[in-house]
């Protein structure tokens, strides 16, 4: 589980700021739903972030994705040689931050016990790295790295001993340690590969999932066909289709081109080798004069199912294996293509039937969920960016007093708790828009 994520000097984020799933032990609203209990802490279920366009939210999201496949690549990849698409940037718009670095830190709860990761990197050179746990109460440090100098704690961390030389700049300490198959690093690494996330307008990062699961889990295939009834869709199928032959000597623009050719006969060796394909198919019902069943047929889901069924069918797969294994999963633009009350429906599935403890946080405009019956105070967020270009993250319990039966959409659309979009139709802009050249 999650504890807290913390970034500073990462794109809009300049200064620290810290998203916490710890609940507040003042606030009681939802206390059953909403949160669940783990030795002496509260946690919460779910966090709702909002903002205006721009304002940094996606941001926050990315920047744990980065954190995970920075983590997860550290070693093999040599950052700064072979895995130059993980974009570490920083905050630009300020003279100092350009030139410091980003830093990324996680609290986390691993094999029951609670662990504190963190690293800065800075043209993908590790300035500091630092491993913490709390065995008990008293936080323990594990090693602390600044810049090539590692100090290890010889009685809790003894995996790392040794290891110190064989770490290059460009490489992160923790990922050398579970190269060498130390216990506590790959404690550390396995629970970042169990961190999910979901791009909001992208579905080509679950889809795959939702369509392998759905052809392999028996289980899964069972209960999605039962959650989908109220589309009007009897079920949901997959169904193996032959790969149409790619013909590259058709490619008339690919004689200048050497290397695309090379890359496009590798692609039309790959699909001969695959032959068939998994696809999503739908079934409806058929109805006669009478309008009873008569039969079903089958849609081709991809090209005639509307956008947000595709939606919601595909996010499907990684929220029932969060809520199944008790993962944690972080979805952008959850409201993407759903109805207010589809949205409303996904986020009751952790609130209400979350058996395992699992976590979700989601970014989102919809305002109509926004309201006491659904979220307690200190699960809602807001990201707002200030006038010198740089994103705050504050959640509504630390913004002020905020009566536990308020009426949040209703305050928020109003700007009572800032992060809105602030819009000037001054006369100057209206005479733009009408004036001859």
């Amino acid at each position: 589980m999650i504890v807290e994520f913390s970034i500073s000097n990462y794109k809009s984020f300049k200064t620290e700021s810290t998203l916490s799933f710890i609940g507040s032990n003042t606030t009681k609203e939802h206390e059953v739903d909403n949160t669940f209990k783990w030795k002496d802490y509260k946690f919460l279920k779910a966090n709702a972030i909002y903002g205006a366009n721009a304002s940094g939210k996606s941001n926050l999201v990315n920047a744990l994705s980065v954190m995970k496949r920075t983590v997860m690549t550290s070693f093999q990849n040599a950052l700064a040689e072979k895995d130059k698409n993980i974009s570490i940037v920083p905050f630009k718009l300020n003279s100092d931050t350009i030139n410091k670095p980003t830093t990324f830190e996680i609290v986390f709860i691993a094999d029951e016990k609670q662990y504190r990761y963190g690293f800065e990197l800075k043209d993908h050179v590790v300035s500091s790295e630092w491993l913490f746990h709390i065995p008990r109460k008293i936080e323990t440090f594990l090693f602390i790295r600044e810049n090539n100098e590692i100090k290890i704690n010889k009685t809790h961390f003894k995996e790392g001993i040794g290891l110190e030389g064989k770490t290059r700049e460009n490489v992160l300490f923790l990922s050398v340690c579970s190269q060498f198959n130390g216990a506590i690093s790959n404690i550390v690494i396995n629970w970042f590969k169990e961190l999910k996330f979901i791009s909001g307008l992208n579905d080509d990062t679950y889809r795959g999932y939702t369509t392998y699961k759905l052809k392999e889990d028996k289980k899964f295939n069972k209960w999605i066909n039962n959650f989908i009834k109220f589309l009007e869709i009897s079920k949901v199928s997959v169904e193996e289709e032959l790969i149409e032959s790619l013909n590259i000597d058709e490619l008339e623009f690919l004689d200048e081109e050497k290397e695309l050719k090379v890359a496009f006969k590798a692609l039309s060796d790959w699909r001969e080798k695959q032959q068939t394909v998994s696809k999503l198919k739908s079934w409806h019902h058929v109805f006669d004069s009478n309008n009873l069943i008569q039969d079903s047929i089958q849609f081709d889901f991809d090209r005639e199912e509307s956008k947000g069924t595709q939606r919601l069918i595909y996010i499907l797969g990684p929220i029932y294996d969060s809520l199944v294994n008790g993962k944690v999963l972080f979805i952008d633009e959850l409201d993407s293509r759903l109805h207010s009350l589809l949205t409303r429906e996904v986020i009751s599935l952790f609130h209400k039937f979350n058996k395992n403890n699992a976590q979700f946080a989601f970014v989102l405009h919809d305002t109509n969920i926004l309201k006491t019956e659904i979220f307690r105070r200190d699960q809602l967020w807001f990201v707002e960016k200030n006038q010198v270009g740089y994103s705050n993250l504050y959640s509504l319990y630390d913004y002020g007093k905020v009566r536990k039966d308020a009426k949040f959409e209703e305050a928020y659309l109003k700007g009572n708790y800032g992060a809105v979009p602030q819009l000037d139709w001054s006369s100057d802009l209206i005479d733009k828009l009408y004036e001859e050249e």
